[in-house]
């Protein structure tokens, strides 16, 4: 499964999920098509080009923080 297949999979089981889930995808692609298409959806909320490097994850942490 790819994370398109994914995305198509968590739109059927979200609205039975207990809480909100925040998604940041990371992808090898830097295509325009691919980003402009993430952005389109709603649950993505960051799209990150590889190598995903420390201070992005830290920076999803410190914003996720409770």
């Amino acid at each position: 499964m790819n994370g398109w297949q994914f995305l198509e999979e968590f739109e059927k089981i979200k609205a039975g999920l207990a809480k909100e889930i925040a998604i940041y995808m990371v992808s090898s692609s830097t295509s325009y098509y691919d980003i402009q298409k993430a952005g389109c959806i709603e649950d993505i909320k960051k799209y990150f080009v590889k190598p995903f490097l420390l201070q992005n994850f830290l920076g999803i942490a410190q914003n996720n923080a409770a």
